[in-house]
């Protein structure tokens, strides 16, 4: 969904940076990487015939990652469905008003996209709001279509495709879902989702969402062979969601750690500054609650 004459390889993708680096090339380096990989575990490397995904999800839907996370933390209050309307520091405390009431807290980590975070901070931290404004975010949408099997000529073998900007085509890459993922259709059926938007074309989201699955059904009608009617649809779109990691984007983020520092008990994690990645994420929670857990232990 970005801008690649834009995009930071360090920031996005330093593993690759760091491949070529050692081994003189990507496809050399990913060679490299998956014989450590199998050597470490006993086994060799998979051979072409064989059958292997570095594509893994969760069978219930990834809200079931958030739904086991509540069941299992104890002696916490959840609240869900409470706008946070503005953080302010009070003294050594900070307080949080919701819509409806207030909380003072002793420590806060903000893990909302950076334009929100930006915003409750403007009031108090003009510098590190206009830094926080400064990450870029694009639009994109998905549109997932379900066909008959038998409507598909194409056999569906692999995970998608992605379409090249010079063919000037709504769609900007597609996952066979069903193929990618178990349980995600019928033997009968198949489940495709298709992504558009993002740095080049942001007013495609903007579509109505008729209009957006016509666009990207006939696209992937004419790639795929299809010759019926979608029986299932759904569109999600995700405005100014998706962060862009663009040139100079790690040394922003530095900036932004040191100003950040400057307000004891005040932290930012999420998306927007180190891996857009679930797994990122997940790591960032885990480093932002231990720096937390350290403040608080410090402050006693």
């Amino acid at each position: 969904a970005g801008d690649v004459e834009k995009l930071s390889l360090q920031a996005t993708f330093p593993q690759f940076a760091g491949m070529e680096q050692k081994f003189g090339s990507l496809i050399w380096g990913g060679w490299m990487r998956r014989w450590d990989t199998h050597l470490a575990v006993g086994a060799p490397p998979a051979t072409p015939t064989e059958r292997w995904s570095l594509f893994v999800t969760l069978k219930d839907g990834l809200s079931s990652l958030i739904q086991s996370l509540q069941k299992q933390i104890k002696d916490v209050t959840v609240q869900t469905g409470q706008p946070v309307v503005r953080v302010s520091p009070r003294e050594n405390q900070y307080e949080i008003v919701l819509s409806g009431k207030k909380l003072l807290v002793d420590a806060v980590a903000v893990t909302t996209d950076a334009t929100m975070a930006a915003e409750f901070v403007q009031p108090w931290d003009e510098r590190l709001s206009r830094q926080l404004f400064s990450i870029p975010y694009v639009s994109t949408a998905t549109v997932s279509l379900g066909f008959r099997r038998k409507d598909l000529s194409h056999p569906l073998k692999g995970f998608g495709y992605v379409v090249p900007r010079a063919e000037r085509k709504t769609i900007l890459a597609v996952t066979w879902s069903s193929s990618k993922f178990d349980g995600r259709a019928t033997a009968s059926e198949v489940l495709i989702r298709s992504f558009v938007g993002g740095a080049h074309q942001e007013e495609v989201v903007d579509l109505p969402d008729d209009q957006l699955m016509d666009a990207v059904s006939k696209e992937c009608g004419s790639v795929l062979g299809i010759s019926g009617e979608p029986t299932a649809s759904c569109v999600y779109k995700w405005r100014k969601a998706n962060p862009q990691y663009n040139v100079g984007h790690l040394s922003l983020i530095a900036e932004i750690e040191k100003a950040s520092a400057k307000h004891p008990g005040f932290f930012l994690a999420g998306a927007a500054y180190k891996g857009v990645g679930i797994p990122d994420c997940v790591q960032q929670g885990w480093e932002t609650s231990e720096k937390m857990i350290r403040f608080l232990k410090a402050s006693l």
